[in-house]
């Protein structure tokens, strides 16, 4: 009984699949599309939120001149090796600048339990912000620290 089930389905997907449009995944989307495309999302501050404003300006920039590198030439094949070499530069600034920006706008959700307490909640924070809650924490400490030892008798 599987079996005859088995090759019905086995030769329904390529009908389903002959119906749709070939998808051509070597086909690039030009520059322009994809540059505007980084732009709209670092414009909508919720993308690439935890961005800083000197990485953000160094991402713009760097769209820029790799923009202006490739309207001087028609065919991306024919720049030349000096301009070949700062596009490619630029592309991998832009790669890691919103790659460890995207990574920093990660939500991370954990389950957590207050003191006395059995029952336990959900707290989600993002990876910037749960970074910063912990320098802030980490220095506070410090502080007390340094605070108890200044008003601690005989030192």
């Amino acid at each position: 009984m599987k079996g005859p089930l088995l090759l019905l389905l086995c030769a329904a997907f390529p009908a389903l699949a002959a119906s749709k449009a070939p998808v051509d995944l070597k086909a690039p989307r030009p520059f322009a599309e994809q540059a505007e495309q980084v732009r709209r999302d670092l414009s909508d501050g919720d993308t690439y939120a935890e961005i800083g404003a000197d990485n953000r300006a160094k991402v713009l920039a760097a769209l820029q001149r790799m923009q202006t590198a490739l309207q001087a030439s028609s065919d991306p094949a024919q720049l030349t090796p000096e301009s070949s070499a700062a596009v490619f530069n630029d592309q991998e600034l832009v790669n890691a600048l919103l790659t460890k920006a995207g990574e920093e706008s990660r939500m991370v959700c954990q389950r957590v339990r207050a003191v006395g307490s059995h029952l336990s909640t959900t707290q989600c924070m993002t990876v910037a912000e749960r970074r910063r809650l912990r320098d802030g924490n980490k220095d506070e400490l410090t502080r007390l620290q340094r605070q108890n030892v200044a008003t601690q008798p005989g030192m």
